[in-house]
């Protein structure tokens, strides 16, 4: 029998259709330009509006502009620096004064090479701001604030680099004028790359990274065609002054290391980890709150030559990371509990300068600092520091950290570990590949 499925010879599909109107009343509309054709919605809008107005919901005012960010430079700047001692120095060999080569040279200002250059400079820029009308910050003395009516200026100066910002972009612009009556200064609009540190201004934050100067270190270390790791130091093996062939040449150890200082601070491995993070930075997101969140951690005796434990902390401030921290503690800790109380110490000194500094730039915080901790032993001591033969020591040399309003909350053990214990582990950890740390939450490829 041939049947139509084996002739693959179907009957046609029929689909019947009617045609009727669409009632408009009964969709709900997504924006304003479909909505104003309805009748019914009009009413209702106009009903909302007129509520809002009568109960003073809002006030018409020009729309506020974002804050600009200029970055100027100083032209030889330690030659500005007017000294307040004598100082005499010998005629440079192939410029000495053919009337008087026997004559020395007394400095009426600074010189590069001089001790007091550096302090000559700052003490004549800063005189130069106190006139303009700023005022230097007691939490850090390199920040400049300026306050006039309802305009502010922040100034920030790093030797001959400075930073000026504030909502108006004339008062900027006069700053930088009067600036240009003193000193010779380069205009380098909006900061590309500062310190070192390159800054792209993405619709979603700053994002800041190291890219220049890993690439200008590779290639002086002739590392720059290396194949990148996903690892600083490896996660399996563990370190000792008493294992391990001595360095072949200190001297390139020592260069690369103090190289190194300037982005984290260990050689060949840490370079082709570095070739993998070229792209990686820091992103700065806006947000509405400034309330410091802090996590912090410590392991106990984790250096096998000296038994020292080492701890770190990150804070932040909305969404952005402000400031970090992991280093080996000075000291040998007697018990974890010890040794993690010593790290909430050090967030504690930590949290109120920034604090004091947040108070000076007049920048609201709704809460007090939140800081995360997962040793209840060391929680205990902070709320309550009792006193007795094995602690005493303790609160010698650290900062109790119950005498600052914090939010000290205790993070519980628990496997899996949670993703806010995972973050505390990143501090004194070798962490895996595969850990679930292993996270590139702020890259960023420039395109």
């Amino acid at each position: 029998m041939i049947t139509r499925t084996k002739t693959n010879s179907l009957k046609p599909k029929v689909f019947q259709a009617t045609k009727h109107p669409l009632l408009t009343e009964m969709v709900k509309p997504t924006s304003y330009s479909q909505a104003k054709d309805n009748h019914l919605w009009k009413v209702a809008m106009q009903a909302e509006y007129d509520s809002l107005q009568s109960n003073h919901t809002w006030s018409l005012v020009s729309p506020p502009s974002g804050w600009d960010i200029r970055q100027i430079d100083v032209n030889n700047a330690f030659l500005h620096g007017i000294l307040t001692e004598q100082v005499f120095m010998k005629q440079s060999p192939g410029f000495k004064d053919k009337t008087y080569p026997s004559h020395v040279c007394k400095l009426n200002k600074a010189i590069y090479g001089l001790k007091q250059a550096p302090r000559a400079w700052f003490h004549r820029l800063s005189t130069r701001l106190l006139e303009l009308g700023f005022t230097s910050s007691a939490a850090d003395t390199s920040l400049f604030i300026k306050r006039s009516g309802s305009s502010i200026l922040f100034l920030l100066v790093y030797v001959d680099d400075i930073l000026i910002t504030g909502p108006s972009n004339a008062a900027i612009q006069t700053v930088i004028d009067q600036l240009y009556l003193d000193f010779a200064l380069k205009d380098m609009g909006s900061p590309h790359y500062f310190l070192g540190i390159e800054v792209n201004q993405l619709p979603s934050g700053m994002h800041l990274n190291r890219s220049k100067y890993i690439v200008e270190l590779l290639t002086k270390e002739q590392m720059d065609g290396s194949k990148p790791l996903s690892n600083p130091v490896s996660s399996t093996g563990t370190l000792s002054l008493s294992t391990g062939d001595p360095f072949s040449e200190p001297t390139l150890y020592r260069s690369i290391v103090g190289a190194l200082q300037y982005l984290t601070i260990t050689i060949k491995r840490i370079l082709r980890y570095l070739k993998g993070t070229i792209t990686q930075g820091l992103l700065l997101k806006p947000s509405s709150s400034f309330d410091l969140t802090t996590y912090a951690d410590s392991d106990w005796t984790g250096c096998l030559g000296t038994r020292r434990s080492t701890s770190g902390y990150c804070i932040f401030m909305g969404y952005s990371l402000i400031s970090w921290s992991s280093k080996k503690q000075k000291v040998v800790a007697r018990s974890s509990s010890k040794a993690e109380y010593r790290i909430l110490a050090l967030c504690t000194t930590e949290l109120r300068w920034i604090q004091h500094l947040l108070k000076e730039l007049r920048i609201p915080t709704s809460l007090a600092p939140l800081l995360y901790c997962d040793n209840l032993g060391a929680t205990y001591l902070s709320v309550n520091l009792v006193l007795h033969s094995r602690i005493k020591h303790v609160e010698i040399i650290t900062t109790h950290p119950k005498s600052a309003a914090l939010r000290l909350t205790s993070l519980t053990t628990c496997t899996p570990e949670s993703p806010k214990q995972r973050q505390n582990s990143l501090f004194h950890r070798d962490v895996p590949t595969t850990h679930p740390t292993k996270q590139k939450t702020t890259e960023h490829k420039s395109t």
